[in-house]
């Protein structure tokens, strides 16, 4: 709700408005704020860094969508149960359960054994 009705709190918003209606008004298009013309120059095309990034980043999308054409092909001779949807969600709630449970757990199991201390000093 919150997203909805607060006002971005940026400290570039206001030059930035103030520049938006002061191009309207005048209709002059050369008013811009800093972060207008920052963004002008910025150029992401002609770094190496982010080529590298990009690439990288198809390569591993690629692989991992492989193993989801590949998986129909290893698992289809096994015996696959009936509804497996509800052995995901099955699963899903038993690794949930045990998270939620360490909860419990995670504060004494450290002073039981004798491993906790009043600082990290």
């Amino acid at each position: 709700m919150f997203l909805f009705f607060l006002p971005e709190m940026s400290t570039h918003n206001p030059l930035l408005c103030r520049a938006e209606r002061l191009r309207k008004l005048t209709g002059n298009q050369r008013f811009m704020s800093q972060s207008e013309i920052d963004q002008r120059t910025m150029r992401f095309r002609h770094d190496p860094a982010m080529l590298f990034v990009q690439i990288y980043v198809a390569i591993i999308y690629g692989i991992y969508y492989s193993f989801f054409e590949v998986f129909p092909l290893v698992y289809i001779p096994l015996s696959y149960p009936q509804y497996p949807a509800s052995l995901f969600a099955g699963n899903d709630f038993y690794r949930s359960a045990l998270a939620a449970g360490s909860i419990l757990f995670a504060e004494p199991l450290p002073n039981k054994l004798g491993v906790a201390t009043k600082g990290t000093n």
